[in-house]
């Protein structure tokens, strides 16, 4: 269970970067 929650808060907070990059990008 720990380790699937940090795989998953890994995933959501890289998502998140990339989301961001890419709206700063497109700003």
């Amino acid at each position: 269970m720990g380790i699937e929650s940090a795989l998953g808060e890994g995933y959501l907070t890289t998502r998140l970067d990339k989301l961001i990059n890419w709206g700063r990008a497109n700003a």
